[in-house]
C-alpha cells in the first residue's frame, strides 16, 4: 500500500528521503497542506447602491456573494437603484441569508431592468415557488443569460414546480445557463435540450454574420436541413467592358436536365459557359475550358458510381450465399437429429 507521495515519487523515480514520507515503516496518509482561508467579501452595500444610482460606468457586475449583513430594507433600495441602471448586467448574491422577502424585490428588478445578464442567488433560503417566480421572470425581457439558484432551503423542488419551471425555460430562447437541481428526469432531460437549442441558435447566429435563425426552430439539424432559396441567379454590374445581363446566369429548367449525373452536370456547365460567354465576352473561352473540365470529372464521377454499384451487388450476392450456407446447415442438423432420433426407438 502506497500514499500518494510514494505513488507519485514512484512514477517520476525521486528519491523519498524526508522524515515524514519514507519506504519503510507504516504507510500513512500525507498531511495536507495549510491553505490561508477564503478572504471575506469587502464590498460595501451602501457604497455599491450609491454607484448604482450615479450608474458608474465601471460596475458592471455586482459581487454581493457571503455578506450576510445586507438587511432587507438596503437590498430594496439596491433593487430599486438596479431597475433603472443601464450598465449592471451582473448580480451575485449567493450565501446571502436571502428569503422569499429578498425575492421578490429581486423579481420586480429583473422585470423592469432589460440590461440583466446574470443572475445568481445559490445557498439561500427562497422556497420553490419563489424560484419559479423568478424564472417565470425571465420572460418578460428575455435578457437574462445565465440563472442560478440551487442549493436552497428545501433541496426538493417537487414535480409541479420542476414542470412549470421547465415550462418557464422552453419559452426562453436566450438562456444559456441555467444552475438548478432536478429530480425528475423529464423536466432535466427537457431543460438540457433547450439550453441546448439556445447555443446551437446563438452559434448558428454567428456563423451567419448575424442573421439569427428562427427561434422555434427546433435543434441545429434542422437549421442544416433546411430547403435552400431556389433563385441562385447571379446580378452582372454593368461596366464599360462588361454589359449587364437582368436575368443573371440561366438555371437549367426542371424538365430538361437529363437522368445521368454526369450528363446532368455537363449540361449545366455547358449553359453556365454559355452565359459566361455572353457577358463576359474574351473570358468565355476559360469558362468553355472549365465546362469540358467538368465534363470529364461528371464522367469520372459517374465511372466511381457505377463501380459501387457493381461492389453492392457483390456484396448481395455473397450475404445470398451465406443464406444459402446457413439453410443447408440448418437441414443438415435437422437430418442427424432425426437419425439419431430413429436409433434411439431401434
Amino acid at each position: 500500500m502506497m500514499n500518494q507521495d510514494q505513488y507519485h515519487a514512484s512514477l517520476l523515480g525521486k528519491k523519498l528521503d524526508t522524515e515524514e514520507v519514507g519506504w519503510s515503516g507504516i504507510t500513512r496518509a500525507s498531511r495536507p497542506k495549510a491553505m490561508a482561508p477564503e478572504p471575506p467579501n469587502t464590498t460595501d452595500p451602501e457604497q455599491s447602491i450609491e454607484r448604482i444610482k450615479r450608474d458608474d460606468p465601471e460596475l458592471r457586475r455586482l459581487n454581493l456573494n457571503n455578506v450576510k449583513t445586507i438587511s432587507e430594507e438596503q437590498f430594496g433600495r439596491l433593487c430599486e437603484a438596479a431597475s433603472s441602471n443601464s450598465r449592471l448586467e451582473g448580480l451575485l448574491c449567493s450565501n446571502t441569508h436571502m428569503g422569499d422577502t429578498y425575492a421578490e424585490k429581486l423579481v420586480q428588478l429583473i422585470e423592469s431592468n432589460p440590461n440583466i445578464k446574470e443572475i445568481s442567488i445559490e445557498s439561500n433560503f427562497i422556497s420553490p415557488p419563489m424560484i419559479a417566480r423568478l424564472v417565470k421572470a425571465l420572460l418578460v425581457h428575455k435578457s437574462v443569460e445565465t440563472f442560478r439558484a440551487a442549493n436552497q432551503r428545501s433541496q426538493v423542488l417537487g414535480n409541479k414546480i420542476e414542470m412549470e419551471i421547465t415550462k418557464y425555460v422552453e419559452q426562453n430562447p436566450n438562456l444559456l445557463q441555467f444552475g438548478l437541481h432536478f429530480d425528475f428526469n423529464d423536466a432535466r432531460a427537457r431543460v438540457c435540450n433547450q439550453l441546448q437549442k439556445n447555443r446551437d441558435r446563438l452559434r448558428e447566429l454567428r456563423h451567419s454574420g448575424g442573421i439569427a435563425p428562427p427561434a422555434d426552430t427546433t435543434s441545429l439539424e434542422d437549421v442544416m436541413s433546411s430547403e435552400p432559396p431556389n433563385d441562385y441567379s447571379i446580378q452582372l454590374p454593368a461596366t464599360d467592358s462588361l454589359p449587364a445581363r437582368a436575368g443573371g446566369l440561366r438555371q437549367p429548367a426542371s424538365d430538361d436536365r437529363p437522368d445521368g449525373l454526369a450528363d446532368d452536370l455537363a449540361a449545366k456547365a455547358v449553359r453556365v459557359a454559355a452565359d459566361l460567354s455572353a457577358g463576359l465576352g474574351p473570358i468565355g473561352a476559360d469558362a468553355e475550358q472549365v465546362a469540358r473540365d467538368l465534363t470529364t470529372v461528371a464522367r469520372d464521377v459517374d465511372r466511381v458510381a457505377e463501380d459501387v454499384e457493381q461492389a453492392v451487388a457483390d456484396v448481395s450476392r455473397t450475404v445470398t450465399d451465406i443464406t444459402k450456407t446457413a439453410q443447408d446447415v440448418e437441414e443438415l442438423e435437422m437430418r442427424l437429429e432425426r437419425d439419431f432420433l430413429d436409433g434411439e426407438r431401434r
